[in-house]
């Protein structure tokens, strides 16, 4: 198993395998309901649509390969070559957001490259969406603009706005040491964890483009290489240790 998500509503769990394999339980019981070989290598990334209505998973795998596949009609709908190495969902679900060396923005109603943000020569790894406010005209309008934070082993943590496509993406320094391996929201609250390959997990607040360390979790023994939330308690925990 290299990655886990649970559907909208925590009906349904989802695993990507090694060996090219997704498989679908029921979270009552934890029995298998579907499985699908769509892909050739192993699945690295998979991730639920976010409206609970559709139920479809989307899927990535090593050679770059994306596939959504769809539950209720048991079968693929999109399939696209050369996605990226990671991917994301944007909170209404009507785009997607991948990366490899550079970012791309994806019109999830047929799957079709709407932009491309020029980066760098070094891969990126990780991505996480946030509410990034955009002066007094906006927020009175009750508008926010999309912030994507990215980074990887040679890519510093940066925040970049998707509605601005002139804009060049900004560093986040001070928050991460070390080659940066994930990025996550925490639940509903605005706080991210950064997370990276050298031991620290940092524990970080922002206000609109302002971001503040909170903590830092330090102690492996090993290089991290994974980190996800439990379900139940990841805002209570934090909110108690804050």
């Amino acid at each position: 198993m290299l990655d886990l998500a649970f559907a909208p509503g925590d009906k349904y769990l989802a695993i990507g395998c090694v060996n090219s394999v997704v498989r679908i339980y029921s979270t009552s019981g934890l029995k298998q309901t579907h499985e699908y070989r769509k892909h050739r290598l192993s699945v690295r990334k998979i991730e639920w649509h976010p409206d609970a209505n559709r139920l479809q998973l989307a899927s990535l795998d090593e050679e770059a390969n994306f596939i959504v596949f769809d539950y209720v009609l048991n079968q693929v709908v999109y399939s696209v070559a050369d996605f990226g190495k990671n991917f994301i969902f944007t909170n209404s679900g009507k785009t997607l957001v991948s990366c490899n060396k550079d970012i791309r923005v994806w019109n999830y109603s047929d799957c079709k490259l709407m932009h491309t943000f020029s980066i760098g020569e070094a891969e990126i790894e990780t991505l996480c969406l946030i509410d990034i406010g955009q002066g007094a005209a906006l927020e009175q309008a009750g508008r926010t603009a999309a912030g994507l934070l990215f980074g990887g082993e040679e890519v510093p943590l940066s925040i970049l706005n998707l509605n601005e496509p002139s804009q060049p993406p900004q560093p986040i320094e001070g928050l991460c040491h070390g080659p940066l391996m994930k990025i996550m929201k925490l639940g509903s609250s605005k706080r991210i964890v950064v997370v990276s390959h050298e031991q620290n997990i940092a524990v970080v607040s922002y206000r609109q483009n302002s971001f503040t360390l909170e903590s830092t979790f330090l102690g492996y023994n090993d290089e991290v290489i994974d980190v996800k939330f439990s379900k139940a308690t990841a805002d209570g925990y934090f909110d108690r240790e804050s």
